[in-house]
């Protein structure tokens, strides 16, 4: 059977003969099977490649991230690391500060001591001076009893010119000494 069927390729004419014509559609279908599987590959190749895309956007992303992490981990580092060399330096200043206190508590402890012994020397000095003072009013007052007791004998020589000596009681002090006033007997 030769039958020419009349096909229109890219805008020319072919003429095909049926056999030409079974053969041409089996190639067809069979282009068709085959381009439906290469596509159907494609698209599975197409979604695995996108799937390996965003895994690698991903790992990208977090590679990224990770290295900010690890920037941002050193400048603390350095920063904890500068604190730790301030912190030591303010140690170190501080251990001077408190063994400079330390010697100063020292010699206060040994100033405080002889301060102690001075002001117990100077607390005996002033007792003796308190004793002292003590003894010189009792004395100032005796001085001023005496020359009040001469006062009053001279008194009596003058009143009574006859007196001589003569033995007269105290009546200034509260307990029995006694005055001796002379008399002259005429």
């Amino acid at each position: 059977m030769l039958v020419a069927q009349k096909t229109y390729s890219a805008g020319k004419e072919l003429n095909l003969e049926d056999e030409q014509m079974k053969q041409y559609h089996r190639l067809k279908e069979e282009a068709g099977r085959q381009s439906a599987l290469h596509l159907q590959d494609l698209d599975s190749v197409n979604r695995e490649q996108k799937s390996d895309q965003d895994r690698l956007d991903n790992e990208c992303r977090r590679k990224t991230e990770i290295e900010n992490r690890l920037k941002q981990k050193g400048h603390e580092t350095e920063e904890a690391q500068k604190r730790v060399e301030k912190l030591g330096e303010h140690i170190r200043s501080s251990e001077s500060a408190l063994e400079e206190q330390r010697r100063l508590r020292r010699e206060l402890e040994t100033d405080v001591g002889s301060s102690k012994e001075r002001v117990t020397d100077l607390q005996r000095d002033l007792e003796n001076v308190a004793e002292q003072l003590g003894d010189a009013r009792v004395d100032k007052h005796e001085e001023a009893r005496r020359k009040k007791k001469q006062e009053i004998v001279e008194n009596f020589k003058r009143l009574y010119p006859g007196v001589v000596s003569r033995k007269i009681p105290n009546i200034n002090q509260t307990n029995s000494h006694s005055v001796y006033v002379h008399f002259k007997n005429y």
